[in-house]
Parts: C-alpha cells; sequence; structure tokens
C-alpha cells in the first residue's frame, strides 16, 4: 500500500494562522479520517490489513518570553481492521519521528532572513534551529529536535 502524504504543501500556506489551522486539523481530526478508512475493511473479506497511513508533519508555535519558535511534530499514523479499541473502533497509533529534517517543511537559507531582525542569540543558538522558507511569504524557526 502506497504511503499517504497528508500535508498541504507548505509552499501553499500564506501566514501563520494557516499553519494554525493546519496543526489544529491534524491533531484533532486527522485520526478519525484514519480510521475511517479501515473502518469497512472486514477482515472476511480483505483478511487482516495494517494501514501505514503516513507521515504528518506539522508546526506547533510556542511561545518562549519574546522569543516564539514551532516544535515540528512529525509522525505515522498507523492502523488495522483487526486491533479494535474499548468502544470497538480501530485502533490508531501515532508514531513519533524524534529529529527534524532540512526537507520537512520547505527550504532553509539563512539568505532568505533578514538577519538584522533576528534575535541576538540565533548566532550562538543556531545549530538548535531550523530557519525554514515555508513560501514566498513565510519564514519561520523551527526547533531542530521534536
Amino acid at each position: 500500500m502506497p504511503e499517504f502524504f497528508w500535508n498541504v504543501p507548505w509552499d501553499e500556506v500564506k501566514d501563520e494562522p494557516e499553519i494554525w489551522s493546519l496543526t489544529e486539523f491534524y491533531l484533532t481530526s486527522l485520526s478519525g479520517v484514519v480510521r475511517e478508512l479501515v473502518r469497512d475493511l472486514s477482515i472476511d473479506k480483505y483478511g487482516k490489513v495494517v494501514v501505514l497511513a503516513g507521515t504528518v508533519a506539522t508546526l506547533a508555535w510556542v511561545l518562549n518570553n519574546s522569543d516564539p519558535y514551532y516544535d515540528a511534530i512529525n509522525y505515522n499514523l498507523t492502523t488495522s481492521n483487526f486491533k479494535k479499541v474499548g468502544d470497538g473502533e480501530p485502533e490508531v497509533l501515532l508514531w513519533p519521528k524524534r529529529n527534524v529534517s532540512p526537507i520537512d517543511f520547505g527550504t532553509v537559507n539563512l539568505n532568505d532572513f533578514d538577519r538584522s531582525r533576528l534575535p541576538d542569540w540565533w548566532e550562538q543558538d543556531r545549530d538548535n534551529f531550523w530557519f525554514f522558507k515555508l513560501s514566498v511569504f513565510l519564514k519561520i524557526r523551527v526547533k531542530n529536535t521534536a
């Protein structure tokens, strides 16, 4: 079965409220959608089916005093038609990805950033963050471990 990628292309995201809306959907609704995919796959008709429903990469806004940034939340959704939870629905597992990759959220190029507008610490602490240009209009800073 092919792996699904649930993400909206990052270059389609125009502003931070759109990031927040996508994150809310991914974290609150997507597992239900995946559960619906396997709900009707009866074991009698299809046998045991495991669905590696794909990678979800999203961003959580972290307000750190006057120095906000994003944490990456990357995980794989997995479910099956034979493992059920207490209410009889298919169990959905979220397997986390622990590290951010430079390809997760667009391009990384510090030349895309106005260095005079970056916080004073960025030069010393830049190993702890990725700087992503999601789209023409949107540049963000992401902690490099999730």
